[in-house]
């Protein structure tokens, strides 16, 4: 089953991953990393430079966004009276879009440390989303490995009913994180205290 939730969008070109954020046992990611240029000289000239070149979601153009994609597959194991989903594979496909200063020479004292602290902070905050979607991902890992029933076709429908309960639910994390955070002008903390 294939259900996408959008925290964010993406454009440019393919990376390695720079996001860090904790794995989880029996869940594929693929993460990918997109980055957009800016340029400029002075904070003024890069800010705007962003605001024009950033990505778009919501009619939004933010310094940085996160898409991911959780899905998942099974079988059955069959009995007479009992069945249960068995080889559950979970997958978590995400795209994070950062920006790139690509003419940093010859530049504002101001604009590079704005620049210093801004790329790091987008890139904690969006790490952050991609690890709101592997947790979920797990948490549906850990509910369909559970199942069971009498009845195959109604135990994946079940199944699925529930898994998709937990999506709407990480759906709503992604978005209170964004509300909580100011999408990243305030960084979550292990103690769950916000640091600015």
């Amino acid at each position: 089953m294939i259900l996408t939730l959008v925290s964010a969008g993406a454009l440019g070109c393919v990376a390695p991953s720079v996001i860090q954020y904790q794995r989880r046992g029996g869940i594929d990611v693929n993460d990918q990393v997109e980055y957009y240029d800016i340029r400029g000289r002075t904070l003024r000239e890069l800010r705007i430079d962003a605001h024009v070149n950033g990505p778009v979601a919501r009619d939004t153009t933010w310094f940085g966004l996160t898409h991911y994609q959780i899905h998942w597959s099974y079988g059955y194991y069959r009995q007479p009276t009992l069945c249960r989903l068995t080889n559950v594979k979970m997958m978590v496909d995400v795209i994070v879009t950062l920006p790139r200063w690509v003419d940093s020479s010859d530049v504002d004292p101001a604009a590079v440390y704005w620049w210093a602290n801004s790329s790091d902070q987008v890139r904690t905050h969006e790490a952050h989303h991609v690890q709101i979607a592997v947790d979920g991902a797990a948490e549906i890992r850990s509910l369909l490995q559970r199942q069971t029933g009498s009845d195959c076709t109604y135990l994946a429908r079940t199944a699925n009913e529930e898994a998709a309960v937990i999506l709407r639910r990480v759906a709503e994390q992604q978005q209170d994180f964004d509300h909580k955070s100011r999408h990243g002008t305030v960084l979550p903390t292990r103690a769950g205290r916000s640091e600015r």
